[in-house]
């Protein structure tokens, strides 16, 4: 499972768990005592896990994060997803899940803002809704048009994620640069990132401290079951 390393240590209560769609059975329950061990207060799971993770999370201050991912569709699907999407979310919340983590490309963001927007306050009340998007996505002039879905469909938070990270190819720190340029302050959910090394991690810590230290109190990390 994961381990704590000093560059974490001065960051608690920011750092949550990730648990990756192939850990089943015994290896959640792993998963939920690593989570306890530490005092984590989110861990982010494949919604056929919430109900394994339940029992040993029911009574804890560990919220379960059900973690979905929407597919770009044609125009004439879309309707159909958001029923399907919809009654999936509020299977998990059924199993036990506090909030959930909603992926999709960034040109399907308005459609789910047009589609949820109506049952938002019902669908969510009293849960956490993560908008999951992938940096390697968004264009710089998507930024303003990003924010202003998060704030009308109420985002509890915005999760980035960026899944071709090239290393030394990558223009990383630009795009993390270009959201914290663009920032909304009327936004107001925590902005989080999904697993990447520490070293990106780190990258992103020395953005927001020198371009909005308003923001340190409302980021936050995943890391991945499993990492050494």
């Amino acid at each position: 499972m994961i381990e704590h390393n000093m560059f974490f240590e001065d960051f608690d209560g920011h750092v949550f768990a990730w648990v990756p769609s192939y850990v089943k059975g015994a290896d959640l329950a792993v998963a939920a005592e690593y989570v306890l061990a530490n005092n984590m207060g989110r861990i982010s799971a494949a919604p056929d896990a919430v109900a394994s993770l339940w029992p040993w999370l029911e009574k804890t201050n560990t919220d379960i994060i059900a973690r979905f991912v929407v597919e770009k569709s044609g125009v004439a699907t879309r309707t159909n997803t958001a029923v399907d999407l919809s009654a999936r979310i509020n299977s998990a919340f059924r199993s036990g899940a506090a909030g959930t983590q909603v992926f999709m490309p960034v040109s399907m963001l308005g459609w789910f803002v047009d589609e949820f927007h109506a049952i938002r306050e019902d669908l969510f009340f009293n849960r956490e809704l993560s908008i999951g998007m992938d940096l390697g996505d968004i264009a710089p002039c998507d930024w303003p048009v990003v924010f202003e879905n998060l704030k009308s469909i109420k985002a509890s938070s915005v999760i980035f994620a960026f899944a071709d990270d090239a290393g030394d190819k990558s223009d990383f720190v630009g795009r993390v640069y270009g959201m914290l340029d663009s920032f909304d302050n009327e936004f107001e959910g925590d902005v989080l990132f999904a697993p990447m090394s520490d070293f990106r991690v780190q990258q992103v810590l020395r953005l927001v401290k020198s371009m909005r230290p308003e923001l340190c109190n409302r980021i936050g990390f995943f890391i991945a079951a499993g990492r050494k």
